[in-house]
């Protein structure tokens, strides 16, 4: 091709993606995802600028941290593994949608409410051991541990709701979502953070995934042809319901060794000197904005479409799929990461460095952000390929590399952290993504799609 015909070439393939659903769909539900999503992160930058840097946010942090490791297993899995056995029913046009969710929202409910009074439990004995939180800073540890844990449900049953919209194919209200939860969040802790002090950043969290599970649940028996009778709601175990836990069980189990990641990261950080903690949240949070505005509804439309795909009429296979999504995926998000790195000390100035933060610590925030930003293109492609094989059922695969990605973590840390500090922490997650993405991308082939 010489380079007269790069433009007809790029009008064609433009052309393409526009007559494809799943691009369209992708589009807007990125648009409401990062609507939802921008919201969401204003609550740390109003956390920065009314409480700063100091033991009491470390101790916050550190229980938010802990909570939200298991938020992220239950809630992840509930709304990932539920798309494509929705699919599966809809397509089959055999089978009433109704009971199978009704089973999957009284199940989940069930194991979330067991786990999270087992990790309360826990948790008590072991903060004295696992970090270097000291008398009234445990004590405070383990009240604010106990203020967010109501979230954890909450979040479970709007993952619940919104996996099954986006098996629906239903995904602007559970993308622009994440706003109501944030406006709800920052509007309490302004309100009560004089009365309540730092207790109202969790009650303000609470309160505002509260909303958000009303405002879904309402929405979603208006806008799905859903119609439950008395008999849906009595608790069932079915084969159906049998065969969702047992692939549940397994993603469950990779993303618990997946998200006690952070949870290591804020402990190992523990040990380094006060504010460590607080510093490698606040990068995270900034990690974390580029990779949820955009991937977060992508990942969702992906994964409902491929779902309807592959058990629909004729089972059409993944390995194009795939391919095409690496290969739209890859530059542009080299190009955010590159952008980001080379932008990154005056971002965090402009998002942090006012009220209670202390100017010498954007620094620290910024060169921690950076490192987490390296890892950024490989962790994208990596969880297309986690969508394929939560497509496939094939959780064992995700169980695996999460695993290994847990204890891979864990030795880069300690190896990386007592020279660069906070910075080498985020470093080691970078590796791991580039490790998980080479593992999937040799398992997935292997099966020769």
């Amino acid at each position: 091709m010489s380079i007269r015909d790069l433009p007809a070439a790029a009008r064609a393939l433009l052309e393409r993606l526009t007559r494809s659903p799943l691009l369209r769909d992708a589009a807007a539900t990125t648009m409401w995802n990062a609507v939802g999503k921008a919201v969401g992160f204003l609550i740390p930058v109003a956390i920065a600028a009314w409480y700063g840097v100091s033991a009491g946010t470390d101790a916050f942090f550190f229980s938010y941290g802990a909570l939200v490791f298991l938020t992220v297993i239950f809630s992840v899995v509930a709304q990932a593994a539920i798309v494509p056995f929705v699919s599966e029913i809809r397509t089959g046009g055999r089978e009433r949608t109704e009971p199978f969710v009704a089973e999957v929202f009284f199940s989940a409910t069930l194991v979330v409410v067991v786990a999270l009074a087992a990790l309360l439990l826990v948790l008590k004995p072991l903060l004295p051991l696992v970090t270097n939180f000291q008398g009234e800073g445990l004590r405070l540890t383990y009240v604010l541990l106990l203020e967010t844990a109501p979230l954890v449900v909450l979040v479970t049953w709007t993952s619940v709701v919104t996996g099954v919209m986006d098996a629906y194919k239903r995904f602007a209200l559970p993308a622009v979502s994440p706003a109501f939860r944030g406006v709800v969040a920052i509007a309490f802790i302004f309100a009560f953070r004089g009365k309540l002090g730092l207790h109202a950043v969790p009650a303000g969290y609470v309160a505002g995934e509260a909303v958000r599970v009303v405002v879904l649940g309402w929405c979603a028996l208006r806008m799905l042809p859903l119609r439950f009778a008395a008999a849906d709601l009595k608790p069932r175990l079915s084969p159906r319901l049998r065969s969702f836990l047992r692939v549940a069980a397994r993603q469950n189990l990779g993303h618990l060794a997946l998200a006690l990641n952070p949870v290591v990261d804020r402990i190992m950080a523990s040990w380094l000197p006060a504010g460590a903690v607080s510093v490698l949240y606040y990068a995270d949070r900034l990690y974390l904005i580029p990779m949820s505005l955009v991937l977060s509804g992508v990942l969702a439309v992906v994964r409902s479409h491929w779902s309807e795909d592959h058990y629909g009429p004729g089972g059409q296979q993944l390995g194009g799929r795939v391919a095409l999504a690496l290969r739209v995926g890859t530059v542009p998000t080299i190009a955010v990461a590159v952008a980001l790195i080379l932008l990154s000390q005056p971002l965090v100035r402009l998002a942090f460095a006012r009220g209670e933060f202390p100017p010498d610590r954007v620094s620290a925030v910024a060169a921690a952000w950076r490192l987490y930003l390296v890892g950024l293109p490989p962790h994208v492609l990596g969880l297309l390929y986690v969508q394929a094989f939560l497509v496939l059922k094939d959780t064992r695969t995700t169980m695996l590399v999460s695993l290994l990605m847990g204890g891979l973590n864990v030795a880069l840390n300690y190896a990386l952290m007592w020279k660069l500090g906070v910075a080498g922490i985020a470093l080691s997650s970078s590796l791991t993504s580039l490790f998980a993405l080479l593992f999937l991308r040799w398992r997935f082939r292997a099966k020769g799609l």
